[in-house]
């Protein structure tokens, strides 16, 4: 039976995650997640795609993109393929192995008119994942994640917007607070506290309507916005607004 096609959805949020082969720590060394970092920048500047945020685990990789306007002849399947070819033979060839580096497909979740609670509940879930599964967080010190860049007030080997994500959502959620306050506080906050149902329909994810009491919660914690302008208009109006006053460009 063949596989399901993939979809893609110009100018949209994807969640992308990719664990190893059979669930093996094949990316222990620190030289493989530099290289598979320079072979993303190659395929982000290719592709014109932009990364949100990321984070590289020793067995599985995680990343938040947003897809450009307009597809210009292909798609974020194009993307991985590219980007996991290069580094899978670059790996291959470094530790004298064959075969695959990755269990089956890429996962990929997309967010059609993302709004900034489930942007921030899609940050957590990216730059949270070494804590949950029993490694140092960004705060603690894994340098193999946007967020960690952040805190430190230097610019990741990879540039991201995540600074601007967290300033425009600050803006809308949270006023007063320093946008990497925020990031700290957002990183420390508990699935139990945080996590809301999903559900998916196809490809697509939504806010599913069980569990009312921990949407309720998150709701408290997180107040919702009147009105939630979709994702593409948050940057453009905010991007108006910060670039002025930023030190540096907004993807990094």
């Amino acid at each position: 039976m063949g596989r399901a096609r993939r979809i893609h959805v110009p100018d949209c949020v994807v969640l992308v995650t990719q664990v190893c082969h059979d669930r093996k720590m094949l990316l222990r060394d620190r030289s493989d997640k530099a290289t598979y970092l320079r072979q993303l920048q190659e395929r982000l500047d290719r592709f014109d795609y932009t990364l949100i945020s990321y984070c590289l685990g020793d067995g599985d990789v995680r990343l938040l993109l947003r897809t450009p306007q307009t597809s210009a002849g292909h798609t974020l399947s194009a993307f991985m393929h590219s980007l996991n070819t290069a580094f899978g033979r670059r790996y291959n060839r470094r530790h004298g192995r064959q075969g695959t580096l990755w269990t089956a497909r890429y996962g990929v979740r997309w967010v059609p008119g993302c709004s900034p609670e489930n942007l921030l509940k899609l940050i957590w879930q990216v730059e949270g994942g070494p804590a949950r599964r029993g490694r140092p967080s960004p705060v603690e010190g894994w340098a193999w994640c946007s967020a960690y860049w952040m805190l430190r007030g230097e610019g990741s080997p990879v540039p991201t917007s995540l600074r601007l994500t967290m300033i425009v959502l600050l803006n809308l959620l949270r006023p007063g607070l320093d946008p990497v306050a925020f990031l700290q506080q957002v990183l420390k906050m508990e699935g139990s506290e945080f996590d809301v149902e999903s559900s998916r329909i196809g490809q697509l994810w939504l806010d599913g309507g069980r569990r009312r009491a921990v949407i309720e919660r998150e709701r408290a914690i997180l107040p919702r916005v009147p009105v939630t302008p979709s994702w593409p208009r948050l940057v453009e109006v905010y991007s108006a607004l910060l670039l002025p006053v930023l030190p540096v460009s907004p993807r990094w």
